[in-house]
Formats: structure tokens, C-alpha cells, sequence
């Protein structure tokens, strides 16, 4: 039968390389109006951005400060998350909270 995609992509903590830089405080999680938990961070060079975790198992999405919603790719190589706006991998801590692990505060 298979196997959902996003059950397939299982990240490794610090592989993923250079990331873009996310600001002093600049992580927020919140559920929207429509019950949808939602990840806000706001990137240093490129802004806020926020992220939703994959609905039925698939993958997670991101919206750009375009408003703009597109599917995170998966990059086997580095075990983890890639942004097609920011075209680099996510930070560990995006991914980390995209495969369901609770906000921890630093």
C-alpha cells in the first residue's frame, strides 16, 4: 500500500547545515480562529514566516510573507525540512516543532 510521505521524513538533529537566523524572541506558536496550530517566526534577513504541521500526514506548509502557502520539501541529504521561499533548509528548532515536539523556551 505505501507509506505517507511525511512518515518517511524523519529529521536529524544538526544536519541541516547554514540556516537562516531567526531574531531574539522571534518564535511564537498560536491556534488560529479555524483550530489551525500555527508556528510564527520571524527570520532576521527575510521576516515573518509562519508554519502549519502536514494535515493527514502530509507535509508540512509555509507562508511567506507574501501570503503565498507552499509544501516544505524534503532534503534526504541533510535529514530535514527545506524552504522553497527562503531555498535553504529550515532551522532545527522549525523542524523539530513541525515533527510534533512542543515549543521548549529559551
Amino acid at each position: 500500500q505505501g507509506h505517507p510521505l511525511s512518515s518517511l521524513a524523519k529529521f536529524r538533529k544538526g544536519s541541516a547545515g547554514k540556516t537562516p537566523t531567526i531574531c531574539r524572541g522571534g518564535l511564537a506558536e498560536y491556534t488560529t480562529i479555524a483550530g489551525v496550530v500555527t508556528l510564527e517566526v520571524k527570520y532576521e534577513k527575510f521576516g515573518c514566516f509562519q508554519y502549519h504541521r502536514g494535515k493527514s500526514n502530509g507535509m508540512p506548509t509555509e507562508v511567506s510573507t507574501s501570503g503565498a502557502e507552499l509544501s516544505l520539501k524534503w532534503l534526504a541529504k541533510q535529514h530535514t525540512f527545506g524552504s522553497p521561499k527562503l531555498n535553504s533548509p529550515v532551522p532545527n528548532r522549525v523542524s523539530e516543532w513541525l515533527e510534533g515536539r512542543t515549543l521548549s523556551p529559551r
